[in-house]
């Protein structure tokens, strides 16, 4: 699969050692978090391609309900179904950035978020290539339906957190954890 092979990529080496901390160094820091000394970010950017997949039977036509989010959460060919990151435990402290890297994001192409948590107003980011968004994907819930476009996409997503309101969370295996799941960025005021 395509992620597997990003995973062992040079390529994703090349994210986290230098665009991903560059980044949030000279984007996030002075432009969303100014102020703050330190970025803590996510070390591995997720890398997603949301597959182009037009509804073209009858079949598809009928397994397809149309709503955003779906009902039942999922509909086939569905990315991601509906939810917070705080489902996963993710702190609290986090914000989501989502960069896309094909020419656009619309419709069903791009992710669906809440302007607001529970509210249930559900809009796709709609963005040009080299455009890049930030939203609460902790208490937001956000899907991505299935892409009946026909452009896939695919877009990078990561998580930083203001060094202020980092708390080290308890440690486990697979926790969000400095130096594993996070890394820290020191900035210049």
């Amino acid at each position: 699969a395509l992620s597997t092979k990003w995973k062992m990529s040079p390529q994703k080496r090349v994210w986290e050692r230098d665009y991903l901390p560059r980044i949030v160094r000279d984007v996030v820091g002075p432009e969303v978090m100014r102020g703050e000394r330190e970025l803590i970010y996510q070390r591995s950017p997720m890398l997603r391609f949301h597959v182009a997949w037009p509804l073209e039977s009858e079949e598809d036509l009928a397994a397809y309900d149309g709503k955003i989010p779906p009902v039942g959460g999922k509909n086939p060919g569905t990315l991601a179904g509906l939810h917070t990151d705080a489902e996963y435990g993710h702190p609290s402290g986090e914000v989501n950035f989502f960069l896309p890297v094909t020419s656009s994001t619309y419709g069903t192409n791009s992710l669906y978020v809440e302007g607001d948590a529970l509210r249930g107003d559900f809009e796709p980011f709609d963005l040009k290539y080299g455009e890049m968004t930030m939203w609460n994907g902790n208490s937001c819930r956000h899907c991505s339906p299935r892409n009946i476009s026909n452009q896939t996409r695919v877009s990078f997503d990561f998580r930083v957190i203001p060094g202020s309101a980092w708390e080290e969370p308890p440690k486990k295996k697979g926790s969000f954890q400095l130096g594993s799941y996070y890394m820290s960025e020191k900035l210049l005021l």
